[in-house]
């Protein structure tokens, strides 16, 4: 019997923030992730994203986000976890990165964290 959500530890290491923003994923090869992939949620360590295709864990893929008034980051990340969503066939992909530089990095916690005051 496969263990539903309720039975699994929270792993989380870092707040995330539901957020849509455009997103491309590519593959190893370099291809984009056909049927499109779309943003569930990100954090300062990795995001997930929902995809009609499945990645092994320990994929490598490519991304392309684009942070709403602060542009677009790049960078390399790996699959981690991967598992079919609760409806139309696609799969929910959890996403580690593994090369971020400093200027995506930095930008990217500007967005998710603004400074007030």
């Amino acid at each position: 019997m496969a263990a539903n959500d309720k039975d699994v530890p929270n792993r989380r290491q870092t707040v995330r923030y539901v957020k849509s923003l455009w997103l491309t994923v590519c593959d190893e090869e370099n291809r984009i992730l056909g049927g499109g992939s779309a943003l569930v949620d990100v954090s300062l360590i990795g995001f997930c994203f929902r995809s009609a295709a499945s990645l092994k864990p320990g994929t490598t893929i490519n991304f392309r986000m684009s942070l709403t008034g602060k542009g677009p980051i790049t960078g390399l990340g790996t699959v981690r976890w991967s598992k079919p969503a609760e409806k139309n066939g696609e799969y929910l992909l959890g996403v580690e990165y593994v090369r971020l530089g400093l200027p995506y990095m930095q930008k990217l916690r500007e967005y998710l964290q603004p400074r007030r005051g």
